[in-house]
């Protein structure tokens, strides 16, 4: 009778393990399915933000609306400012680089006031920081 017990205890066992792994495979996959969600909502929440920094780039003159000119003034002008002021005056949240380059097949980075780009340091544009000095 000892045997017995044992037996069902040894199946039980196996029938916990085998539980534990589908409840686990399940919430993995339940986890995955909703973190792809966020990613979208991530997607949508940064497509916005950029369209939103273009569109108030567009009324400061940065390019003109109907010729899509670049005024380099006026890019100058936000060159000279410091980036938290940058970041308020554009409204933006996050952390952002803007840099310009030629759209020729083998791009080259535009350098204004010898700053590689406008934003966040972090960013890295031509093996320099984006905003650095050149």
């Amino acid at each position: 009778m000892g045997l017995k017990r044992g037996a069902k205890a040894q199946v039980w066992s196996i029938d916990l393990v085998i539980g534990v792994l589908i409840f686990a495979l399940i919430s993995v996959s339940i986890y995955a399915f909703l973190k792809t969600g966020g990613n979208d909502n991530k997607i949508k929440r940064y497509s916005e933000e950029a369209q939103s920094l273009t569109e108030k780039l567009i009324d400061m003159g940065l390019i003109n609306r109907d010729t899509g000119e670049f005024n380099e003034t006026v890019y100058q002008e936000l060159t000279q400012m410091n980036y938290g002021d940058l970041k308020d005056e554009l409204g933006v949240r996050g952390d952002f680089c803007l840099f310009l380059e030629t759209d020729e097949a083998s791009p080259k980075l535009i350098v204004f006031n010898n700053k590689t780009g406008l934003g966040s340091q972090d960013f890295v544009v031509g093996n320099l920081p984006c905003g650095g000095d050149i």
